[in-house]
């Protein structure tokens, strides 16, 4: 009896291993299915490859923008009602999900590299002779082209001098052969406005971001692409503690945001925007 218990254990030992062969061999079909779906980029399917990414190495945890946790139950808040988690409750006091954190490289194509962007504007300037009334550099978020006050409107105004005009439309070109999402800022200093068009400077600030993407608009720029934000004086690139720091605070700034960050723009998420809560 103890023999043919022995040869049993014995028998079965000896075919585990296909167990494992039978593992090794469906991952290695996953992996060449994966690598044969990439073989052609689309930003859908980077999207589509990072979610079942993961979902297949961490599908417990896996939370991305559809506002739901590992076992669907809520966190509570300790007063008697429960958030689910992957969501979060806005100042008017509804809940939505957040906006998938995918980032996925720019495709060829899509537009233009930073740097090369970055030195088509320094040409602009220099050719324009604009140096001290406009500059260029690059940051994490993109390209960030700096116009002060001097040279597009006048003091306390938001309405945009006539010379400047021709600077705009050329800045406008670039825009247009690109497809970057714009971000037009306003800033002022920290001398408070009271006059009878402005009480603050958040106002004037705004005014002269939005007529500046008026502008853009009129010569054929998406407004799908533009946003305007009024910083007033509360972003300032230099303390205002003199005439000539101040004038560098009075200023427009036309951002070329990077095509990286497109998938948090509204209406680019994977997920479908959450209806309002009543």
């Amino acid at each position: 009896m103890s023999r043919r218990q022995s040869h049993d254990e014995k028998h079965a030992n000896h075919e585990r291993w296909l167990l494992t062969y039978a593992d090794v061999i469906t991952l290695l079909l996953g992996l060449f299915i994966l690598l044969y779906s990439i073989s052609t980029v689309d930003a859908e399917k980077w999207k589509d490859i990072s979610t079942r990414f993961g979902e297949y190495f961490n599908p417990a945890e896996l939370t991305i923008g559809d506002g739901s946790g590992g076992n669907g139950e809520g966190t509570g808040a300790g007063d008697g009602t429960e958030e689910t988690p992957g969501e979060y409750t806005g100042l008017s006091g509804t809940k939505s999900t957040p906006p998938p954190f995918i980032y996925f490289p720019a495709l060829p194509g899509e537009g233009i590299d930073l740097d090369e962007l970055q030195m088509k504007i320094s040409d602009l300037i220099e050719k324009n002779d604009l140096n001290g009334f406009a500059s260029v550099h690059t940051e994490d978020r993109g390209v960030v082209v700096s116009l002060v006050e001097g040279m597009l409107f006048p003091s306390g105004s938001a309405k945009i001098n006539d010379e400047a005009y021709e600077i705009l439309y050329q800045l406008i070109d670039i825009i247009n052969s690109v497809r970057n999402y714009i971000r037009i800022e306003g800033s002022t200093d920290n001398i408070p406005i009271h006059s009878a068009r402005y009480t603050d400077n958040w106002a004037l600030a705004a005014d002269r971001a939005a007529n500046v993407a008026r502008v853009m608009m009129a010569e054929g720029v998406d407004p799908k692409r533009i946003t305007v934000i009024s910083y007033g004086e509360y972003r300032p690139v230099a303390p205002n503690d003199s005439e000539e720091n101040r004038q560098l605070n009075r200023r427009v700034d036309v951002v070329f945001l990077n095509s990286e960050l497109d998938v948090y723009e509204p209406g680019n998420s994977s997920e479908p925007a959450p209806s309002p809560t009543p």
